[in-house]
C-alpha cells in the first residue's frame, strides 16, 4: 500500500507522515504541476509503481478521516476495500455542481475565470465525441440535479482501477491539449478538468465507491 501526499515544498510541522503515506513533491514529477495540479503525482503513481496493490493519493493539507475525524489508518483502509474498489472526497455544495462551476472562483481576475468555464464546456464536449456521448449526457444530468461529487481528485483503491482510469483519462487529455487548446498551457487546468469527471467515469464503468470526507491541516 502506497498513498501518495502531494504538494509543493510544504511544510510538515503540525505533523508527521507515516507509512503508508509518503511526500511526493509535484515539482519533480514527470508532468509539469504548474498545470497538472495533483495528477503530476497520480500520473507518477501510474506509471511508476506497476507492483503496488493499493494506492492512493492525499494533498499536504487535505486527508480523508474516519467517523471520529481521524485520519484513516492503514487498518480502516483495508477494512474499507474488501467490499470497495476505491475510496473518494464526498464533496457537498450549497447547490447544484453545475451551478458551483459556473460561480466558482479559480483566481482574483475574471478573465481567468471565464477562460477555465470555456475550457471546461470544450473538455466536456471531447470527452462526448471521442469517448461517449451517453457518459457526458448522463454526467451533466446528474450534475444538474445534485450537490454532491466526487471531488479534489482524492482517492485510495485498488491499482488496477487507477490504472484502468489512467490509461482512459491522460491520453485523452494529451490530445484534447493539442487539438482544443494548440498546445498553450493554463495554470492548474488538468487537475481542475480531471476532478469533474473522476468520480462519474468511476460509476460509469461500474466501480464499487466508497465516499468518505476530508479534512484540511493548516
Amino acid at each position: 500500500m502506497l498513498i501518495a501526499v502531494c504538494g509543493h515544498q510544504p511544510s510538515f510541522d503540525t505533523f508527521q507522515l507515516t507509512s503508508p503515506r509518503i511526500y511526493f513533491d509535484n515539482s519533480k514529477q514527470t508532468l509539469d504541476h504548474t498545470y497538472y495540479c495533483e495528477l503530476a503525482s497520480m500520473y507518477s503513481l501510474w506509471k511508476d509503481y506497476p507492483n503496488e496493490d493499493i494506492v492512493g493519493l492525499e494533498h499536504y493539507r487535505r486527508f480523508f478521516v474516519n467517523n471520529d475525524n481521524q485520519i484513516l489508518t492503514k487498518e480502516e483502509i483495508n477494512s474499507i476495500l474488501q467490499t470497495s474498489d476505491i475510496i473518494m472526497a464526498r464533496n457537498k455544495l450549497t447547490c447544484n455542481v453545475m451551478t458551483w462551476i459556473a460561480k466558482e472562483t479559480h483566481n482574483l481576475l475574471e478573465s481567468f475565470n471565464g477562460k477555465t468555464r470555456i475550457l471546461m464546456y470544450k473538455w466536456w464536449m471531447y470527452v462526448r465525441d471521442n469517448y461517449s456521448h451517453e457518459f457526458v449526457d448522463t454526467m451533466i444530468s446528474r450534475m444538474m440535479t445534485h450537490n454532491t461529487y466526487l471531488g479534489c481528485n482524492m482517492f485510495i483503491g485498488k491499482k488496477e482501477v487507477l490504472d484502468k482510469y489512467c490509461e482512459w483519462l491522460f491520453p485523452l487529455m494529451f490530445s484534447f491539449f493539442t487539438d482544443v487548446m494548440n498546445s498553450e498551457y493554463e495554470s492548474r487546468i488538468f487537475g481542475y478538468l480531471s476532478e469533474y469527471v473522476f468520480g462519474y467515469w468511476l460509476r460509469w464503468n461500474h466501480f464499487n465507491v466508497a465516499t468518505l470526507d476530508f479534512k484540511k491541516i493548516s
